[in-house]
Order: structure tokens, then sequence, then C-alpha cells
């Protein structure tokens, strides 16, 4: 498993670099660390810069690729106290943005509990001019969608 996910990476390395800075407009840690694993979930983080993959995750590096996408915003997701479903949808709107059809991601939850109402306009009127602004915007947005 850690062969073909090293092949895979090598396949994507230069392309996701270039995309990572040119969309989040910072530094983009030079090593993440990947523990392989036989049990748990697909994919989890650990800050600053550890990935937990599930070697039974039929994903593969799709799933780390996901994993790193959330270390990019976490700060973010921090600051303004964003919820568990939010900050999935936001992971899966930007691997899943034409900026990263090079990874023909495809991958989506099966429930978003709702957050995509009010989080996917919002994403696509601002995330890529300035992911700031998208995450400062996203609590009134939030509040604005009826309850069901």
């Amino acid at each position: 498993m850690a062969n073909q996910i090293a092949l895979d990476f090598s396949t994507i390395n230069k392309q996701l670099s270039k995309k990572l800075k040119e969309s989040f407009n910072k530094d983009i840690p030079i090593t993440f660390f990947v523990y392989l694993t036989n049990y748990g979930v697909g994919g989890s983080y650990n800050l600053p810069n550890i990935v937990i993959f599930n070697i039974n995750n039929k994903k593969g590096y799709k799933t780390i690729v996901h994993e790193i996408i959330h270390f990019l915003i976490e700060t973010w997701i921090q600051k303004y106290k964003i919820q568990h479903w939010e900050k999935e949808r936001v992971v899966d709107l930007i691997l899943n943005s034409k900026e990263f059809n090079f990874l023909d991601y495809n991958n989506w939850q099966g429930n978003y509990n709702g957050v995509e109402k009010y989080i996917d306009n919002l994403f696509n009127s601002h995330f890529f001019k300035n992911p700031k602004t998208f995450f400062s915007k996203i609590e009134s947005a939030r509040h604005s969608v009826p309850c069901p």
C-alpha cells in the first residue's frame, strides 16, 4: 500500500502543490507523515502534519488528499468555529471543484445534515477569490437558513 500511495502521489504531486498554493495563498508544509493502519475510519488527521490512513480504504490517495485539505483550512475552522459537517462539505467542495479536477475526486459524504443549503452558494461566490472571507461569512449564513 505504501508503494501504491507513493506512485499515485508521484503523478499528481507537482500539480497538487501548485493548486494548493494558489487556492490557499499560503505556504504548504513540505512534509506530511502518513501512518498506515489496518483499523479505524478511512482517514483522519492530527496537527500539525500527520495523516492516519486505513489501508482497507478503497479511495486510496484521495483520502490522504482530503486530510491534507483539512490541515490547510484548520486555522479558519478554529477561528470561525466551523462545525463538523460544514467543514466536511467545504473539503469535498474544494476537491470536487474544477480547480482540482485533475484529481478525479468525485467523493461525497452520504449526508451533510443540510449545511449544503448555505455552504454551497457561499463557497461558489467566495472561496477561490478569498478563503478568509468565505469562512468569515459561514456563521451568519448558518443563522439565516430556516430550521426544518
